[in-house]
């Protein structure tokens, strides 16, 4: 009896990609950021981290005023006039309401949260929709936004000087830092040469700031192919997430948001019973960007990963890096939370503040 041909083996999954930073030796397993690690508590790390240098950004660019900043009056009135024209339409099409905890008794505070928790999600299900075109523009905008992060990295000299760096993959990787590593001397050496006008040492340094341009121009040039199929990537994974399992658990989320963040259980948190108040924005803000993140990170991480075994050609190790850094999270919840926050106001589910609005710029 003849046999068949034996199955073809299976496929092996590439061990977990550790980052360089989380390899030093007093770095324990429990304290990695990567997302592309073994666990899943190393992609929860690596969104703690992404929330800490978000928050960092923020208070950056932001000041909380107490009390709120006086606006327009005549302004503000043409805006809640439209905000309580929004709110009387979605009054008329109501969406479906998480239940209460299990075995509590329903309180006015309790009716509150069930309240403001539908009109959330009701509110981002709707920017989500594919029909609207949101996400679309927001991916493309991303896109810009990983180019122009990426190809600063790979200007950066201080990555290379790790003790555990890996190996300079290109000579225009090699010529840049040495350019880099040489600059102030040659610059010093220029203005110290006794020349016979001064244009001759200005012009010297016009030709050598020529030199570090081509030099610049020709990295990014070799880096180039590699960031577009890590973009290709990114956005594939990034779109498939917010059209999926995002929007599929936005009650989840809203209502997690709503019960931690308190607002709707503290004085001056909650306005009309649907609301956010401006005084609430801050602590509000907190909570949805560290649930946000904490499920992005859990929801890319297996999509990432399936790609890349099967990518014909592997990305660097510059290049994986590059994904488990928290800067490109904390670049993800910008784009997106920003949005999701101008959204609310127009909705009237939020009431931005006058310094927040005053420090970013328009995300339509």
């Amino acid at each position: 009896m003849s046999q068949g041909k034996p199955p073809p083996p299976e496929a092996k999954r590439p061990p977990p990609f550790v980052p360089r930073r989380s390899r030093a030796p007093g770095v324990p397993a429990s304290h990695r950021a990567s997302l592309l690690g073994a666990s899943a508590r190393e992609s929860l790390n690596l969104a703690d981290a992404a929330q800490r240098l978000r928050d960092e950004q923020v208070r950056a660019r932001v000041v909380f005023y107490e009390p709120e900043a006086s606006t327009n009056a005549e302004l503000d009135a043409i805006t809640q006039g439209v905000i309580a024209e929004l709110h009387a339409l979605r009054r008329a099409h109501p969406s479906s309401q998480p239940p209460p905890d299990a075995g509590a008794p329903r309180t006015q505070r309790m009716d509150d949260e069930i309240q403001l928790t539908a009109e959330l999600r009701h509110a981002l299900e709707f920017l989500l929709d594919a029909r609207r075109g949101f996400l679309r523009a927001r991916v493309e905008q991303l896109s810009r936004r990983i180019s122009t992060l990426f190809f600063e990295r790979a200007l950066r000299p201080e990555i290379w000087r790790d003790l555990d760096a890996p190996p300079v993959p290109s000579a225009e990787q090699a010529m840049w830092l040495a350019h880099l590593a040489s600059r102030s001397a040659v610059v010093s050496a220029l203005r110290a040469q006794e020349v016979t006008h001064a244009a001759v040492t200005e012009l010297a340094l016009a030709r050598y700031a020529r030199v570090e341009r081509d030099l610049q121009t020709e990295l990014l040039r070799q880096r180039a192919p590699e960031l577009e199929r890590l973009l290709r990537l990114l956005t594939e994974v990034f779109t498939e997430f917010f059209t999926g399992s995002f929007r599929q658990d936005l009650g989840d989320l809203c209502w997690s948001v709503v019960r931690e963040s308190q607002v709707a259980r503290t004085e001056g948190f909650l306005l009309d019973g649907h609301k956010v108040s401006a005084a609430a924005f801050k602590r509000f803000r907190e909570v949805f960007e560290k649930h946000f993140l904490e499920r992005l990170a859990l929801g890319v991480k297996d999509p990432l990963l399936s790609r890349l075994v099967v990518l014909s050609q592997p990305l660097s190790e510059d290049a994986l890096e590059f994904v488990s850094d928290p800067s490109l999270l904390a670049l993800v919840c910008e784009l997106m939370c920003e949005a999701f926050y101008d959204h609310l106001q127009l909705e009237g589910v939020l009431d931005l503040p006058v310094s927040w609005k005053n420090s970013v710029a328009p995300t339509g």
